[in-house]
């Protein structure tokens, strides 16, 4: 039998609040709250909770849910995309993370692959982890890393083969680490604070702080 051709679509996503967009996968927030994605999908990154490539959006599930999900992800603020990873904050300031986890860019203590949203461990915990990230009021993410910005510290987590992550050294982090100050050296005695913004790019990152001068950070 010849294959039927896709039917056109008669709906369009509306109503978007904010989209992001990771290598090949995209990411849309509803105005409200509801999280949506669609492209490719072999590490779990549209969070539906497996590894089915989408044509189309699907909602995203709830943490703790397996596909097929009955609960989804709602009262988000903030979406981010990395190269095959993604991540969202919640509206009282909870990070999640899912999809690709092979240098710890979730942040949940492992490099275990999630195919739907795990909360982000809070700095120095260890899987499994009984404190979590809060309070976050920016996150972003580069190709294989994360990054978020609380109680006017910045945090990292991820690949750090060239320094991205900030913390003086080239460890990867499985779980968030505060970014050193400038002019520091591994163990860092100061941070970096006083911050507007933060954003990441595919094997560095950048900070703007109150005083608007860019920093940025990277082993070459």
């Amino acid at each position: 039998m010849r294959a039927r051709p896709d039917r056109p679509c008669t709906r369009f996503l509306t109503h978007v609040h904010t989209i992001a967009a990771g290598r090949t996968h995209s990411l849309a927030l509803g105005k409200d709250g509801t999280a949506f994605a669609w492209g490719e999908n072999g590490f779990g990154e549209l969070g539906d909770g497996t590894t089915t490539n989408r044509r189309a959006p699907v909602r995203v599930c709830a943490p703790g849910q397996i596909a097929p999900c009955t609960r989804f992800l709602t009262h988000v603020h903030t979406i981010g995309a990395g190269r095959t990873h993604s991540l969202a904050l919640r509206d009282g300031g909870a990070a999640l993370a899912w999809g690709n986890n092979g240098a710890g860019q979730l942040g949940d203590g492992t490099t275990t692959n999630r195919r739907t949203p795990v909360p982000v461990c809070a700095p120095g915990q260890t899987a499994p982890c009984t404190q979590f990230l809060t309070h976050v009021h920016t996150i972003t993410a580069g190709g294989r890393h994360s990054l978020a910005l609380a109680k006017d510290a910045a945090l990292a987590w991820g690949n750090n083969d060239l320094g991205q992550l900030g913390d003086g050294t080239t460890t990867d982090r499985n779980t968030p680490v505060r970014v050193c100050a400038p002019g520091q050296t591994a163990p860092c005695a100061r941070f970096l604070t006083h911050l507007h913004t933060i954003d990441g790019g595919g094997q560095h990152s950048l900070a703007l702080v109150d005083d608007q001068r860019p920093r940025h950070w990277f082993v070459p």
